[in-house]
């Protein structure tokens, strides 16, 4: 038997990897559906082989003591988006910025250090943070960056400003009409101010150049470092394009991977759905293709969240459809018959009840589809999920960052807003995530979030299971995944404390994803 207390990250990996077993002695095992209980357990290959009070190790088994360490099933993070995260950690970061000048700092610091002609990227501005609250027009940025073609991207995803080079460069101008389902947000005189809502970001991502294949991998190796790091086993990456699929093929055959992908494949790729609908969903060891990403609508920080009434802010408007009822439902008849779950981003209430009808027109009950966000509910819409089999796939820190302008886009609506008790109450399928990189990567804000925001929130075991349990369900691996039992993936999160008596304390201390230790936190 060979003791370690702390091992290096290098040999945590070997001892992980081959015939030999991994020992986990002396931890805390935690769990949604019980008290905490002492326990070891031992690793062999890619499953837990035990779970007893205590395991002898073998003679090659290598062992690390936990002291009491607490050891739940995997967090999986059921929506974000991988290749964004990758590259918003080599973007030009606006989050927390204060005012538009302040942006505009930010991205002239960046110009000055890259060649002229060169796209420059960002992303996190939320002009909800800022004196005017008004979407920002382009002037001041072209003049302090002329001669690189700038995108930044608003905190959600759903709004963009460019700069006039970059404009120039997608051809875009007053006669550019505004697509369906998006908006060319335009001054007095009918000029395009820089910023496209939804639909209208498509006129100018079309002329950013895609990564190369370098850049490609850097960054998606770059986002799995870091989602290790947080104690992440299982990504949901929703919208995976062809590139980044296959990039992640390649890095699984290389022995990469770093977390288990459930790759989404967008709605608006006709051909990759076409592909794979031939093919049938794959569930391999560290990437599954089984899902379609689809949009209803887009996000209320930039009003194009669908709602059933005006906005308070905006008289005259309720967002934007991204996807037509009849559109979703023969979506969701082609999922059906090839086998796959639909998942469509739907934030408000209007575009939620128009998923559940396009569901039930399609006669997809119990299929497994899903909702994302879900931020604007009305009661009745409860039921009809229930019925239907439809998971609530839900990013708790949404309402944190949005409770500042929910007052001015809603007022006094009457809707339920952020629902992650009422879903569980009606007993619909929870599974919590962050949408990373909108909202910080790593489910410790969001469990948080679900936790101690709000006077109905989750308990604590409630939001672990939303982690963990639940989002094995709706993949359809509860028998291998999601709990801390025998047979099962060895897909562990290590916690310092146990943070279901003390949420704040939650703090990760090491990963295992299929029985391989992916991240240590110990020298």
């Amino acid at each position: 038997m060979k003791r370690i207390a702390l091992l290096p990250l290098a040999l945590l990996l070997l001892a992980c990897a081959g015939p030999d077993g991994l020992l986990l002695k002396g931890a805390v095992l935690l769990s949604p559906d019980g008290p905490p209980r002492p326990a070891d357990l031992l690793i062999r290959g890619p499953y837990i082989a035990r779970v007893a009070p205590s395991i002898e190790a073998g003679a090659n088994d290598r062992m690390i003591d936990l002291e009491g360490a607490c050891v739940t099933a995997g967090f999986a993070d059921a929506h974000g988006h991988l290749l964004g995260l990758g590259r918003a950690l080599r973007e030009v970061d606006l989050r927390g910025t204060d005012s538009f000048d302040e942006v505009v700092d930010r991205v002239a610091a960046r110009a000055a250090s890259v060649p002229p002609g060169q796209w420059i990227r960002g992303r996190g501005w939320d002009q909800n943070r800022w004196p005017e609250k008004a979407y920002p027009p382009h002037e001041a940025l072209s003049r302090a960056v002329p001669d690189h073609p700038v995108v930044l991207s608003r905190v959600d995803g759903h709004a963009l400003l460019a700069n006039a080079a970059a404009m120039r460069l997608a051809g875009v101008d007053a006669s550019t009409s505004d697509p369906a389902g998006g908006e060319i947000v335009r001054d007095a005189s009918g000029l395009p101010t820089g910023v496209f809502v939804d639909n209208a970001e498509a006129l100018i991502d079309q002329a950013v150049p895609e990564p190369g294949p370098e850049e490609r991998r850097a960054v998606l190796l770059e986002a799995m470092d870091l989602l290790a790091s947080l104690g992440i086993t299982h990504f949901g990456d929703a919208g995976t394009d062809r590139a980044t699929l296959e990039t992640l093929f390649e890095l699984e055959r290389e022995g990469r991977m770093k977390v288990r992908v459930n790759a989404m494949l967008p709605a608006d790729d006709p051909a990759l759905l076409e592909e794979w609908f031939r093919r049938r969903p794959l569930r391999g060891p560290w990437i599954t293709v089984a899902t379609v990403k689809a949009y209803a609508d887009g996000a209320l920080g930039s009003r194009g969240a669908y709602l059933s009434r005006d906005y308070a802010d905006r008289p005259g408007h309720r967002g934007f459809v991204v996807t037509p009822q009849a559109d979703l439902a023969i979506l969701a008849r082609r999922c059906s018959a090839a086998g796959f779950q639909l998942a469509v981003h739907a934030i408000g209430d209007a575009a939620v009840h128009l998923c559940l009808k396009a569901f039930a027109d399609a006669g997809a009950r119990g299929q497994g589809f899903r909702l994302e966000h879900l931020q604007v509910v009305h009661p009745p819409d409860l039921a009809l999920m229930k019925a239907l089999g439809v998971t609530a796939s839900m990013q708790p820190y949404h309402y944190v960052s949005d409770l500042p302008m929910l007052p001015d886009r809603l007022g006094d609506y009457p809707a339920l807003l952020y629902p992650w008790r009422a879903m569980l109450d009606a007993r619909i399928p929870l599974v919590f995530g962050t949408d990373c990189p909108v909202e910080a990567p790593g489910l410790r804000e969001a469990f948080l979030a679900a936790v101690e925001r709000r006077p109905d929130g989750l308990s604590p075991a409630e939001a672990l299971g939303a982690c963990t349990a639940a989002h094995a369900r709706l993949l359809g691996e509860e028998a291998v995944r999601g709990r801390l039992a025998k047979g099962h993936f060895a897909d562990l999160t290590l916690f310092e404390q146990n943070f279901l008596t003390d949420p704040a304390s939650l703090k990760v201390m090491g990963t295992v994803v299929n029985g391989r230790m992916t991240w240590w936190s110990r020298p």
